[in-house]
Order: C-alpha cells, then structure tokens, then sequence
C-alpha cells in the first residue's frame, strides 16, 4: 500500500512538472516558530537565513500603509470592535467608516500619500499613490508595479467572483469605486464574522499571519 502511495505521488508530481510547475514540500517554507524567544530578532535571521520568523509582538508598534504617517485619519479604529459587538450590523458599520475615509483621504502621488512634499521626494511625487513603495522594498518598482495589480486583481475576485482591476481603487486610500467600496466593507465583514464564530486562527499557508518586516535600532531595540 505504501509502494502504491509513493508511485501516485510521483505521477502526480511528474503531471504537474510537464505542465511548468514545481512542487515543494511545505515544510521549507513553514516560518520558525519564535513566539517564545525574548531576544533579538535579528539574532535569529542569522540563524535560520531566508525563513520566516513567527513572533509575538505588540499591534501597537507596528505601522502599515493603512496607518502611516502616524497623523492619518484611522477608519478601522474604534468600528472593528463595534462591528464585533454587533452581529448583523457589521456591514453598515464598516461602511460608514469606509465610505468617510475614501472620501476624506485622497492623496494624489506616493510622495502625498506619505506625508511628503514634492520637493522633499520627487520621484514619489511621480508615482501613483497605489505604487507607494517602502524604503526597504526589496522589489523594483516594476515587480511592486506587478504585484500590487495582482494582489488587488487577486481579493477583488475572491468577493465579486470576476476580475476588477486597481482602475476601480486601491483599499488604502480613495477614491475607489462603488464595486471597489463594496468588495472591502465585504472583505471585512467576513474577517470580523469568522473572528466572532472561531477566534483568530493562524496558519502557515499564504495570508495565515500578520506579515511584517522588523525594524530595528543600532543599540537593538
């Protein structure tokens, strides 16, 4: 039985090579579990080179393109919990905070969208805002370019079930389009419902935590 197993998954896995594909065992791209180290976490990159790390860390000290610059208008802030609190209203709740913040925030450049004047960044200040790329990007603007469209393209479908492209608006910033509107208060809603129904579950598959990159300060912290 065990030869027979063995022989499937190796037609399997020859099947898919013909067609350009190439399976690997999930095991190396698990992250490294170091929810318990209390050290450095750059001491653990040198250890475990090119793998993830799973850590804990504090929600507060973290900032993403939804929240930064720091004075930005945070439209998810005080409606989440509420939204949690309040089954069968999440949907109105989420889109009256979604529906103030695309109004209100519409940067017109990626140097706007960061807090920067075009003077300040004037190669930003050329780029659209959903092309706003970190300091750190390890992307050229034209693999950013590539994956933005396809991460937009990609959870636009998974709610409308047909393609939408950034054209309708990118979810960080307005203006977005009625359908674009439609497909985050959608997005959110279902978060919020599965955390009310099962809690938060991590997995190590993709979007199955928090991704981050860790920054951190010549003496360490």
């Amino acid at each position: 039985m065990r030869i027979e197993v063995q022989l499937i998954r190796l037609w399997v896995i020859r099947k898919v090579e013909k067609c350009g594909f190439h399976l690997q065992s999930m095991k190396r791209f698990r992250p490294v579990d170091a929810r318990s180290y209390e050290g450095n976490p750059l001491m653990l990159s040198y250890r475990h080179p090119g793998r993830r790390l799973l850590l804990d860390a504090p929600v507060a000290r973290g900032f993403g393109l939804l929240n930064y610059p720091f004075d930005r208008p945070r439209p998810l802030a005080g409606v989440i919990p509420r939204a949690l609190a309040n089954p069968g209203q999440e949907r109105a709740l989420i889109r009256a905070a979604l529906e103030g913040f695309y109004h209100g925030w519409q940067p017109r450049s990626a140097a706007e969208f960061f807090g920067l004047d075009s003077g300040e960044a004037a190669e930003l200040d050329a780029l659209p805002t959903w092309l706003s790329p970190w300091p750190w990007d390890p992307l050229t603007l034209e693999q950013k370019r590539i994956q933005r469209r396809r991460a937009e393209e990609r959870e636009n479908a998974r709610v409308l079930g047909k393609e939408l492209g950034l054209e309708a608006g990118w979810k960080f910033c307005g203006p977005v389009s009625e359908l674009k509107l439609h497909v985050e208060v959608e997005r959110l809603a279902r978060l919020v419902e599965s955390i009310r129904t099962h809690g938060v579950r991590r997995h190590d598959g993709t979007d199955g935590d928090i991704r981050a990159l860790v920054l951190s300060h010549p003496d360490g912290r």
